[in-house]
């Protein structure tokens, strides 16, 4: 998968914060909470349907993903692993299918970085990196849960620019 050359200089090492396990867990019970509430409202409601055993197993399903959701997204978290270097920008992980992108610099149209409404909360951010093949949406290379984005930010505008006046 990609192995670092012996002149290449690692500029910067990072890893997401543990706060977006939190920002996953809360998407999580955001996303179960819409499909069990309606159901947990109808069934209040519905008095004919006064079972205990429902409402326990329905809140079981609802906790269980949740709980299993929770020990993946640490798995998948503490498993992310990113690089500047030299030469590349890389981002590798992966709980079940392990990743490992690099993206050399000459390859770079554009960098962002995003704070969704859970993330300003946790004071989080996303760095993304986007090369000419990958469009307006996607990005090559993702950085979830970077306390401070503006370092890897900067640390690849420099490098872009050494790379566009070695090629000039």
């Amino acid at each position: 998968m990609g192995e670092k050359m012996d002149d290449e200089k690692i500029l910067w090492e990072g890893k997401p914060s543990m706060k977006t396990i939190l920002g996953k867990t809360i998407g999580l019970i955001v996303l179960f909470g819409l499909i069990y509430v309606p159901m947990w409202i109808g069934m209040f409601t519905n008095r004919s349907s006064n079972n205990t055993m429902v409402w326990v197993l329905s809140i079981g399903f609802f906790i269980i993903p949740i709980i299993l959701g929770i020990i993946y997204n640490y798995l998948l978290v503490k498993s992310y692993k990113y690089k500047i270097t030299t030469d590349d920008v890389i981002s590798e992980g992966g709980v079940f299918f392990k990743f490992k992108r690099r993206v050399p610099y000459h390859k770079i149209t554009d960098t962002n970085i995003k704070q969704g409404p859970i993330d300003q909360l946790l004071g989080i951010y996303t760095f993304s990196i986007q090369t000419a093949g990958t469009g307006y949406k996607k990005s090559e290379i993702t950085f979830i849960g970077l306390l401070n984005p503006n370092k890897p930010e900067e640390i690849i505008q420099q490098q872009i620019k050494k790379v566009q006046k070695t090629s000039e």
